[in-house]
């Protein structure tokens, strides 16, 4: 993968535009030179996060559709009017996209095992007996349920806009350095 990465902005109406996903992250204020990185958008250089830039290079690796959508690059972050705006049509842009890709950041570790366990567990709830579940359920080793415990309290879960992000999302894709999970 080339780095930095490289796109290309187009403009549609949310009615017209073609099939696109929707990137849900953490925004970030660029506190220090720590904070910031830069991509290429239309062969123009674009300072962004840090965060975002970990979003986009590992949303980019995987099957997805050839238009993406994040706030930071799709919004003018220096006209206020539209920002405004589109503030104002986030359920619309997210409820749209044909899939929702949630940055987490860092690594699931074992965490994501864990909840295709839970998964499997609930769908299997109507075709076995409870000590079954609960079986299966203590089995998971207690590092598995730290990796579980450390995803489930990463800073993107304490979002508030997290419940119109993945709310209105039609599919969504947890992503971590190490996995996803839909």
């Amino acid at each position: 993968m080339n780095y930095p990465l490289e796109c290309r902005l187009r403009t549609y109406a949310i009615d017209r535009a073609p099939p696109y996903e929707a990137i849900s992250y953490v925004w970030r204020v660029f506190d220090d030179n720590r904070d910031i990185s830069y991509i290429f958008c239309n062969g123009r250089l674009l300072k962004i996060t840090w965060n975002l830039d970990e979003a986009l290079f590992h949303s980019t690796g995987r099957k997805s559709t050839k238009y993406l959508w994040a706030d930071a690059i799709c919004i003018n972050q220096r006209d206020k009017n539209e920002r405004a705006r589109q503030v104002r049509s986030m359920g619309a842009i997210f409820a749209q996209a044909s899939r929702v890709l949630a940055w987490l950041g860092g690594k699931a570790g074992e965490a994501f095992e864990v909840v295709r366990l839970l998964r499997k567990a609930v769908h299997l709830s109507g075709q076995t007996d409870r000590p079954v579940l609960i079986k299966m359920v203590k089995e998971v080793p207690e590092p598995s349920w730290i990796d579980f415990h450390e995803v489930v309290y990463k800073e993107w879960f304490s979002r508030i806009w997290i419940l119109q992000e993945i709310g209105l999302a039609s599919d969504a894709l947890l992503l971590c350095e190490d996995d996803a999970i839909q």
